[in-house]
């Protein structure tokens, strides 16, 4: 949840410069880098859609937005990223009433990290931009609703993946569920500093280097398996019959 006013994340998110409407501040961020396109959906224009936001709250403590990051494959282009973010927001669109905007970012120059920020409204928002009433369902953990969010996002990344023949693939739990050979790399923060991120970068690729070596003994095991296997039935008796009497 966006901590910060929704319109002060929004611009830093989409890089342009906005109004906040309930203070009067300007804040710009034109000249941040990296922001390839921002997707609305529900909203027409992002400066009314988070002001709207804003002033649809009368307590000072009111969770405004709502925000995902989601990963980008680095091999896909722009257009196919747009069409996977579109879809998410669509999905919050249909299934929550909400209104969405992803803004896209571009790999930043130290490493592959395409991605989107998918901010989306704490309220329903009608047709006519008016917002409802609050959706609670997310609020609750009990629910399970949070989870089958998780779940519809990675189907709906994992689909676009498929159709586009690319061996990405998100997935809401722990990877160690589905392969229990999975060891988790560290995740490299943006800021972190150049010798911080090269000590990482290296564990991370032993990790990779110790998985592959897993990999390559399970694959010896497997033939050396189907080897004793056949050497075992060659040497194996034929069975013989008494003749009838």
């Amino acid at each position: 949840s966006c901590k910060l006013s929704a319109v002060i994340t929004a611009e830093y998110r989409t890089c342009v410069k906005l109004i906040e409407k309930t203070t009067g501040l300007i804040h710009n961020y034109t000249k941040k880098k990296g922001h390839v396109e921002t997707i609305l959906i529900g909203a027409d224009d992002i400066s009314e859609l988070w002001n709207k936001a804003e002033l649809a709250e009368t307590r000072k403590n009111s969770t405004v937005a709502r925000e995902l990051m989601l990963p980008l494959p680095d091999q896909w282009t722009d257009n196919e990223r747009r069409e996977c973010v579109r879809d998410i927001a669509q999905h919050l669109r249909d299934t929550y009433g909400v209104a969405a905007a992803g803004s896209i970012h571009a790999a930043n120059r130290h490493d592959r990290n395409g991605h989107c920020h998918l901010m989306f409204t704490t309220r329903v928002v009608d047709d006519d931009g008016n917002f409802g009433k609050k959706t609670r369902i997310l609020d609750d953990m009990k629910t399970g609703e949070v989870k089958r969010l998780r779940e519809a996002i990675c189907k709906i990344i994992n689909d676009h993946a498929e159709k586009l023949g690319s061996d990405f693939y998100v997935y809401a739990g722990k990877f160690s569920d589905i392969d229990k050979n999975h060891i988790p790399t560290k995740h490299i923060p943006i800021t972190a500093g150049k010798e911080y991120r090269a000590a990482i970068t290296a564990q991370n690729t032993q990790v990779k280097i110790h998985l592959a070596n897993v990999a390559t003994h399970e694959k010896k095991a497997e033939l050396l398996k189907a080897e004793l296997s056949n050497a075992l039935n060659l040497e194996a008796p034929e069975s013989t019959h008494a003749p009838d009497a």
